[in-house]
């Protein structure tokens, strides 16, 4: 099995809440001792330094976000025929030709949207449908 994962939160600098989520996904022994194999795509900014032997990385800029989200992934786990992607976000790319896991950190949005402006509002939307295209959902 092929597992494609979007690690561009594996900065070479300042180590995100997520990059330490991927990091330490990583480095575990589940992956390591997978026979399972890994591809992480990440953009200009991603330091490949967790590679293995069942781990490889993809690297492709990234000019525009949404456009890197939606298009160049679903490209790419087409290209590479992965059989489950995992976004450490709570987004993903809609039009996967595989099974998609997505993460989700926090609710509180979902909770308190009074709290919220109208990007937040719209995040939830968004976030929304995100959640019903995925196939499995972790919460971390």
């Amino acid at each position: 099995m092929r597992i494609g994962i979007d690690g561009r939160e594996l900065l070479r600098s300042n180590v995100t809440g997520i990059g330490r989520y991927l990091r330490n996904f990583l480095s575990s022994r589940v992956v390591r001792c997978s026979p399972y194999e890994f591809v992480v795509y990440g953009n200009q900014f991603t330091s490949p330094e967790l590679s293995g032997p069942n781990i490889r990385f993809r690297i492709v800029p990234e000019h525009i976000t949404l456009w890197w989200d939606q298009v160049v992934l679903s490209r790419l786990a087409r290209e590479d025929r992965i059989d489950l992607f995992l976004s450490p976000y709570d987004k993903g790319p809609l039009l996967l030709p595989c099974p998609l896991a997505l993460t989700v950190h926090d609710l509180s949005f979902v909770f308190f949207p009074e709290h919220g402006a109208f990007l937040s509002r719209a995040y939830f939307v968004t976030r929304k449908l995100m959640a019903r295209r995925a196939d499995l959902i972790i919460t971390v």
